[in-house]
């Protein structure tokens, strides 16, 4: 895994890839373009795929933080050869918290915390991408990248971007209005 600390929280990340996958990229951060964004944690897995988790990326901060938000990118589907699918609950001292979800193009939501592609994903726009965002406190959050529902997938990519979290003790309300 990989810590840094951020004005005295340590944000960790632990990547575990699943017997039978092939990680091999998983975890390095690539300055290609995909999504329309440069700059990206790869996701990749090659394996024996259809709806199993090939790659369980984890992060954890020492303490909540709030307004944590991440994007997905790259959840498509390549008929007859993959489907990408991500699940990400978020917990907080080990109880699951909600989100909210904007999900581009051809991504599907499945439940709360599940989302799958069903067309192309081209790299240069956000076709396949989902924005998640945490408006509460939040203390770990677990991304499973597999295969989906309706196609075996047996190489493909997923990627995680544009992470940003605020510390729940420098939150400050500004209330713009009349003096009164």
């Amino acid at each position: 895994g990989l810590t840094r600390t951020v004005d005295g929280i340590d944000v960790s990340f632990d990547i575990d890839i699943a017997p039978g996958f092939d990680g091999s990229g998983t975890g390095n951060v690539s300055f290609g373009t995909n999504g329309g964004h440069t700059g990206f944690l790869q996701n990749i897995i090659r394996g024996p795929g259809f709806d199993q988790v090939g790659a369980t990326t984890t992060i954890t901060f020492s303490e909540g933080v709030v307004n944590l938000s991440f994007l997905l990118g790259d959840i498509d589907r390549g008929f007859s050869s993959f489907q990408d699918q991500f699940t990400v609950p978020g917990f907080l001292n080990g109880n699951e918290v909600t989100f909210e979800a904007q999900a581009a193009g051809s991504v599907v939501q499945s439940g709360d915390d599940t989302f799958y592609g069903t067309g192309s994903a081209i790299p240069s726009d956000a076709t396949g991408n989902v924005v998640i965002v945490f408006d509460g406190l939040v203390d770990e959050v677990v991304i499973e990248y597999s295969g989906g529902p309706d196609e075996p997938t047996t190489a493909q990519l997923g990627i995680i971007s544009d992470l940003s979290f605020q510390l729940s003790n420098s939150v400050s309300v500004l209330t713009v209005g009349p003096a009164g």
